[in-house]
This record gives C-alpha cells, structure tokens and sequence, in this order.
C-alpha cells in the first residue's frame, strides 16, 4: 500500500480539477482541434497541459492522431457536478493508475464516529495535497476544521468499501477458481453458511451487497462484507470475518492483519462465531456475533482469554556491523 505520510509522489502530482475542467470547456467549444491549438488556448488559463491531457486519454479516451488532431467525445452537460459525476464513473470504470491511486488513499481512512475519518499528521500532510485536493473537488472527502480531519460522506461509502475489498494480493478471475478449491475445509464451509445468512439477514434489496472478499483478497481482514441497513434506510457496510470455533470455549485465532483491520473499522467491522457441533455440523442457531471485537475483545479480559501472538524469529544472514553470521 502507497504510505500517504511519506510518499509525495503520484499520478494526481501536478493534476487539479480546474484544469480538467478548463481543457473539458476547451475541448467542448473548440471548432479547430489541432494539439498545438488547444494547448496554446488552455495555457493562456491554466499550467501543466501534459498531466491533464494524460488524465483525460487515460479515463475518458481523449487521444490525438498522425497529423496531431485530437480526437475525444464528451457529453453534454447542464452543470458542473453532472461533469465530475462523468469523470468520476470514468475513473472507476477502467483499470488505470488514478483509480488504483484513489483506492490506496481511500485506504488510510479509519472508522470514527460512525464515519470514514483521516487525521493527517502536521508534518507530513502536504505529501498528500494533490490527490486529497483532487477528491474534495469531486466531493468524494470533505474537511471537518473544527477537529481537523478529513471524512468519506454518505455518498460515497460504497467507492470506500470497493477500495477496502482491494488489497495486496487480489486474486485475477482466472485464478479464484483454483483458490476456491484450495480453501475448500471447515473455515470455507462457514464462510459460504455465513455468505447466504447475510443475505437472508439484509433481505432480496440489499442481497447483491454480501460478497465474499476472501477468495478475491486473501490480505483484505475479513471475509465478508454485508451491510447494516438503518432505520433511516442508510446501509453502512459491515465488515465480517467468520471463525469456526468449538461450542464451549469458542476459541478461535486471530491473525495480527485481522486485528489491524478491527481497530481500522471500529464498529463497522464484525467477529461471527459459528459453532462446530458433532461430526463437524454447524450450529447456526447459536451463532454468536460480536461487533468491534478490538473492543469487545481484546479489551474485555473479564469474559475473554486472549493470549499473545507467537513470536517469528530469523536468523539475520548479516549481523549488525555488516558481517556475515556462521552458518
């Protein structure tokens, strides 16, 4: 994952969104469509025209010809808004290095208060300027600065909950085949039980939102995402992962990733405990779901024993002077 507190580096370096706007304005009323025009034209108003021509050909087919002629199609437009709504759904529905840039920014954003939050550090908040700047303009994050932070409003939860199913090691549609077969055992069997219990839970309108993360993302945290649907009717999406146990003692392993992502998800992330009974059948009926287990967990010693992570160690193949160690 791109480290946003070090890295000032990206696609979104030197790309604002008035500049996209002002090429799109160009590019819409131009009758004369020569690159060298349009640029002469655009740089009268606004800088970096290689980085916003690039953005454009990458999400929204803008390109030029042999004999410098640009060639791109927009649809019209009764406001600004419908504009970045078009870019937007341009930028998610292609694989390009804006859309995988705004998912790994997405990805710091830890749940706080109910919502996505990002409380960037002092020193190191300017690294992430251009593409934080890029989405505020799109009204994908907004800025709270009574407190300082950054928050994913309600219409955007479900581009943040995409972001958070992508992780390190995403398995291609080639492969889930063979992975599915590889995690064919007990943990598997619950997770597919617990698959079709969310969609019974959330009901037929809300069904098509209950994926099964695992067996895209093995570094995702969790094994599902469903949804808690309010009272309101708002659905926040609800983030689960599914532990076989034993019925008595429900003792159950948790990996340091796992819990990483609890404490990230706060409330919105769920422990479903689903009890092994005799020759290995489920007991649904006694399914015990646990919501922010970093809390109710790790930090309730009076109903739960948690012991300590072990330990890995490897020999270093240098020592700390540089010297190489005997074998």
């Amino acid at each position: 994952m791109t480290d946003y507190s070090t890295n000032p580096n990206g696609p979104f370096l030197r790309l604002r969104w008035n500049q996209v706007s002002i090429l799109l304005s160009i590019l819409r009323d131009a009758g004369y469509t020569k690159t060298h025009h349009i640029e002469r034209i655009y740089l009268e108003s606004a800088e970096n025209f290689q980085e916003t021509f690039g953005f454009l050909s990458a999400v929204a087919g803008l390109s030029k010809s042999e004999t410098d002629e640009i060639d791109f199609t927009q649809p019209a437009f009764s406001n600004e808004d419908e504009t970045k709504s078009w870019i937007l759904d341009a930028i998610l529905s292609s694989q390009n290095v804006y859309r995988s840039d705004i998912f790994r920014y997405l990805q710091i954003f830890c749940i706080d208060g109910g919502e996505p939050r990002h409380y960037p550090k002092a020193p190191t908040r300017h690294y992430q300027s251009h593409i934080r700047n890029f989405l505020i303009d799109l009204g994908i994050i907004e800025y709270n600065p009574n407190d300082d932070y950054y928050y994913i409003p309600p219409g955007h939860i479900d581009l943040y909950s995409t972001g958070c199913d992508i992780g390190r090691r995403v398995h291609p549609p080639a492969t889930r085949e063979a992975v599915q077969a590889e995690k064919e055992s007990v943990g598997a069997a619950a997770e597919e039980l617990i698959l079709e219990y969310e969609r019974q839970r959330v009901g037929q309108q809300y069904k098509e939102k209950v994926r099964r993360i695992s067996i895209v993302n093995d570094a995702a945290g969790y094994d599902i995402r469903s949804v808690t649907v309010e009272t309101s009717g708002v659905h926040i999406p609800r983030y689960i992962e599914v532990k076989a146990v034993p019925r008595i003692s429900h003792r159950f392993y948790w990996t340091q990733n796992e819990i990483s992502t609890s404490r990230r998800f706060g409330e919105w992330y769920y422990l479903y405990l689903l009890p092994v009974g005799r020759a290995g059948k489920f007991i649904l009926d006694e399914l015990k779901v646990v919501q922010n287990p970093a809390e109710e967990v790790l930090d309730r010693d009076d109903i739960w024993e948690v012991e300590p992570d072990v330990v890995q160690c490897r020999k270093r193949l240098r020592d700390s002077r540089g010297h190489p160690n005997a074998p």
